[in-house]
């Protein structure tokens, strides 16, 4: 009982020690915690998903069961982005999204 006691002691002086802080912590700072620690979780599976794709879509042309014209994907890829129709991804076309 007395190392009970000794670790209820321990964790009274820690929670003590950290009341100036814990009282500086509002519902929007924990709120934002959770939502950036989850929004980056989110983004490490849309990472590792599209890495996965795009090796099965390698494969499948290394086998030979597509072709894919990499030039034309490329090609439209950056019409999509293109803002000022140069037909090259430039520092003004990224100046016009920032």
């Amino acid at each position: 009982m007395g190392s009970d006691s000794e670790a209820k002691d321990a964790v009274s002086e820690a929670i003590e020690k950290a009341k100036p802080v814990l009282s500086k912590l509002t519902f929007g700072s924990i709120v934002g915690y959770c939502s950036g620690a989850a929004t980056k979780k989110v983004g490490k599976a849309i990472a590792v998903l599209g890495g996965l794709a795009f090796i099965a879509i390698q494969s499948a042309v290394y086998s030979g069961y597509v072709e894919v014209n990499w030039n034309k994907v490329q090609k439209e890829a950056i019409a999509k982005v293109d803002t000022d129709g140069d037909g090259e991804l430039t520092v003004k076309d990224v100046k016009t999204y920032w």
